[in-house]
């Protein structure tokens, strides 16, 4: 009988240790990652709210990620418009309770404003020196966090978009920022600055940025994006109206600066047609114009290259075709000059003839396949442009009535 009783023991205690292995050892890695992963943490809650009866309301009721994230926000944007010294109390209480709060709060206050936050970070540094070393070591690995966050910020404004893309890309891809890092760096980011930046990063590394940020700041970011891609419809469509219509307004107006800055000229551009491009610029002398848009134009290109993956290598295409129309200007100046030292009569006859046969007399090709042709025609046209009008009617005189009706109405004559 013993026995029996022995063995029965023997089983219940086999079977405990099986259960314990099989259920509880689970459960128990699950609660401890339940409390050390913020990220298992969220989704375990989301799970579970979905359950009956008051273990579901219990979840449901915890905050989500985005929501603690908004009241971080509001709580920062409260504390920055206090004194000093009242901040330096509240965010001492703050980290004594929770200091992954108080870090965060830290990064966001300083956001908005830098230099009251510089002298917050002065006196909790000074009041953290009274502690003992372990609150000091803290102390300063939140405060290396802030101050190399506020450097990855500035160093990647420094550069141009493309690059800065690049760079955000490569540190997020190799770890160098975190994912909390790179949270924190489109937190600091200036609103414009910043959704420029995610038009053109990787998608993956998009999502990943605004689904941790802030309600309010990742609605901000969207409008802004929203907004970008309106503009570029924008820009888009008055290059095609520049495109149809009288080349000296296009001159006029897309030389302009105050009306167009650079990089909505380089956009401009960038959706007409090479030859019209070029026809337009080939009329600025001034190099560093020039020099300016083909630069903001590479830059464009470059950024279209990341989202479509393919170059149209629009700037090597314009670059030849501003040299052929630069040309076919210099050889019209010098035949204006000859032409007026000649009689009216004279030159109505060399240009009746042109007419006639209206000669293709130059032709490029560009690298695209694209062709600019030069003709008689279109010649007689510019040189009579370059003329003053009385000088222009002596010659349409001269010519015959069909001749001078047409060219009359392809003319715009000087006064």
């Amino acid at each position: 009988m013993p026995n029996k009783e022995r063995k029965k023991a023997n089983i219940a205690v086999a079977v405990f240790l099986i259960l314990f292995i099989i259920i509880g050892v689970p459960l128990s890695a699950l609660t401890i990652t339940y409390f050390t992963s913020e990220n298992f943490q969220y989704l375990t809650n989301e799970f579970m709210s979905d359950m009956p009866l008051g273990i579901g309301v219990h979840f449901d009721n915890l905050p989500t990620r985005e929501e603690k994230e908004q009241i971080k926000l509001q709580i920062a944007t409260h504390y920055i418009l206090m004194e000093t010294d009242r901040i330096v109390d509240k965010l001492t209480i703050i980290k004594k309770e929770d200091h992954q709060l108080f870090n965060d709060l830290l990064l966001i206050m300083a956001k908005k404003n830098t230099h009251k936050m510089h002298e917050v970070n002065e006196i909790l540094r000074a009041r953290a020196l009274d502690g003992n070393i372990l609150q000091r070591t803290l102390q300063e690995i939140y405060n290396d966090e802030i101050i190399y966050i506020e450097e990855m910020t500035k160093h990647i404004t420094s550069m141009s978009v493309r690059l800065a893309v690049k760079e955000i890309e490569k540190f997020s891809n190799s770890g160098k920022l975190n994912d909390e890092q790179l949270t924190l760096l489109f937190i600091s980011l200036d609103i414009e600055i910043a959704g420029e930046y995610l038009i053109y990063l990787d998608d993956n590394i998009t999502f990943k940025i605004m689904r941790s940020l802030p309600t309010s700041i990742r609605n901000d970011l969207e409008k802004t994006i929203a907004a970008f891609d309106e503009k570029h419809i924008n820009l888009q469509e008055i290059a095609d109206i520049y495109a149809k219509g009288s080349i000296i307004e296009a001159v006029n107006d897309l030389s302009d600066i105050e009306k167009y800055n650079i990089n909505e000229l380089a956009i401009i551009f960038l959706q007409m047609d090479i030859v019209k491009a070029a026809e337009i610029l080939a009329s600025r002398a001034e190099s560093e114009f020039v020099f300016s848009i083909f630069n903001a134009i590479d830059e464009r290109e470059a950024l279209n290259i990341l989202l479509f993956y393919e170059s149209q290598n629009f700037s090597i295409n314009l670059a030849q075709a501003i040299e052929a129309f630069r040309n076919y200007q210099t050889r019209l100046n010098e035949l204006s000059q000859i032409y007026e030292k000649m009689e009216s009569d004279e030159i109505a006859a060399l240009m009746s003839q042109m007419l006639r046969n209206n000669i293709e007399f130059k032709e490029i090709v560009l690298s695209n396949g694209e062709r600019i042709s030069f003709t008689e025609e279109q010649l007689v046209i510019d040189i009579l442009n370059n003329f003053k009008h009385t000088l222009v009617a002596d010659i349409l005189g001269e010519l015959d009535t069909r001749a001078a009706v047409e060219l009359s109405q392809k003319l715009i004559i000087k006064p």
